[in-house]
């Protein structure tokens, strides 16, 4: 496959907060890409069913499919290498395969229905099930399962969100040991249970659900932890173990409005209401992170990117793909070595490829 639209480059300055506070200035750089290919769909793809997840490596692409119950692994020209998993209750086994992390030596899975998070070797091998019955960061709340958002370190160690708990935003815990470190300020206050009354009324006057003020991103890389809080904007970088390293104001021009526009429509009658996000995915890598970003309806799909030292950001845009396929969690990825970025359409059943011109 080859590209030879070409990409517009411009390059601007903004300002970006440091992890003390202060302000620096941060090269940022304005891309669009006017050529996207399909690389998989249901159509032509006979062992693709219902993809739900993608994740991108160097050489192809993993994803998750709910239909056959499985993960599997495509190389660049779309061959199916191998897969694993399959659906069920015994061991190696899943309910519901809810998300699932691709690390150096092994492969884990979080079955949410199970309660349980699966590993497998670099073959897909079955490890091991680690069954918890309990959210760590809530134990009494409702419901009990770890949330869909979950991201992980680690085979061991999660990365879950806290929700304003303890004044933070999200916990890094230890499955194996039981250790619960929470991390990062809240925005607002910690809301207990969901009232969906509340929630209805909030979203009647344009205004934020108080159990949604502290929604955030969480990604994790060989290089640290990202978090990306949904009504702010502001991403941060932490190590392992919990420690800021930096700050970053994800200002984007074209968002400026975007939380008055989402205000406007969900006040009008008979109208879904529309979260109050800034961002729809996330996927962290050693380099940097990589982030699918919550654009008006007059603005085409965009991501954004930040180097891992926070001192480079750029924001890629793509006028070609459908805007209205609804793009979401787990539905973007990207390879910098392969210089390519995936989307997925669950709904359609089709992952899309375009140049990553970093």
């Amino acid at each position: 496959m080859q590209y030879v639209k070409p990409y517009v480059i411009l390059l601007i300055t903004i300002l970006g907060c440091s992890g003390q506070g202060g302000q620096d200035a941060a090269t940022f750089k304005s891309e669009t890409v006017k050529a996207t290919d399909v690389f998989l769909s249901l159509e032509t793809s006979k062992f693709l069913g219902n993809p739900t997840r993608i994740k991108a490596y160097d050489g192809g692409l993993y994803f998750s499919d709910h239909g056959y119950q499985r993960v599997v692994k495509v190389n660049r020209d779309r061959d199916s290498l191998f897969s694993f998993g399959s659906h069920g209750r015994g061991p190696g086994e899943f309910e519901s395969l809810a998300g699932f992390w691709v690390f150096d030596d092994s492969y884990l899975v979080y079955d949410y229905n199970g309660f349980k998070f699966i590993t497998y070797d670099s073959l897909g091998n079955h490890i091991e099930d680690k069954v918890v019955k309990k959210n760590p960061v809530n134990p009494d709340g409702f419901p009990p399962n770890i949330p869909i958002t979950v991201q992980a370190i680690s085979t061991d160690k999660l990365l879950i969100p806290s929700r304003g708990r303890n004044g933070s935003l999200f916990a890094i815990a230890d499955i194996e040991t039981g250790d619960l470190t929470y991390a990062e300020t809240a925005v607002g206050e910690h809301v207990e249970s969901f009232n969906q009354e509340e929630v209805e009324q909030a979203f009647s006057k344009g205004e934020i659900p108080d159990i949604f003020m502290n929604l955030v991103l969480l990604g994790s890389s060989s290089s640290g932890i990202y978090s990306f809080q949904q009504t702010t904007r502001v991403l941060e970088k932490y190590s392992h173990s919990g420690d800021l390293i930096w700050q970053k104001n994800i200002t984007i021009p074209a968002q400026d409005d975007l939380f008055d526009k989402i205000s406007r429509h969900n006040q009008q009658e008979d109208q879904n209401n529309h979260m109050f996000t800034y961002a729809k995915a996330m996927d962290a890598r050693k380099d940097g992170v990589a982030i699918l970003l919550n654009m008006p309806e007059a603005s085409p799909v965009a991501a954004c990117w930040v180097s891992q030292d926070g001192s480079d950001m750029n924001v890629i845009t793509y006028p070609e793909i459908d805007k209205e396929e609804g793009f979401g969690m787990g539905s973007f990825t990207v390879s910098p070595a392969d210089k390519r970025a995936y989307f997925l359409n669950s709904r359609k059943g089709i992952i899309y490829e375009a140049n990553w011109p970093l």
